[in-house]
């Protein structure tokens, strides 16, 4: 799902419409629900999720450099670590309900994002973007 190196290859320039996808998101035996105005979609055969979203259900901090379009996703600190297990308490779903919206038809806009996940920085896997929904990135 996060795979390796540093700026991400966007296979396409223009906005593409995609239709959401209804799934259950668990994360260590709790199912956790996307938070409204994000979304599970498909594009080219791949599943695209919030990277934020992810990342906190890891528990990890995320960082967003808007000027430079880099995601940097690290180890939070002890009080960080505090307010992302809160958020999840706050996010947490029903066993065997969807976590996401489905079938819902949104526009998704490639960004040439870079990644860097514990220092290291990472590419997507070619064929793969990255891209921008409601001021999130997948």
């Amino acid at each position: 799902m996060l795979p390796a190196v540093a700026n991400a290859q966007t296979t396409t320039t223009k906005p593409v419409k995609v239709q959401t996808s209804a799934f259950e998101l668990v994360f260590d035996g709790k199912t956790v629900n996307l938070p409204d105005g994000q979304f599970i979609f498909v594009s080219q055969g791949t599943s695209y999720v919030p990277i934020r979203f992810i990342s906190y259900a890891l528990q990890k901090k995320v960082v967003w450099d808007n000027k430079t379009k880099k995601v940097t996703v690290t180890e939070p600190s002890a009080s960080e670590l505090t307010v992302l297990r809160e958020y999840l308490m706050n996010a947490a779903g029903t066993q065997g309900k969807q976590s996401s919206v489905g079938g819902k038809t949104i526009t998704a806009s490639p960004v040439a994002a870079s990644f860097v996940f514990d220092g290291v920085a990472r590419n997507l896997p070619a064929g793969q973007s990255a891209f921008i929904v409601n001021n999130s990135i997948y």
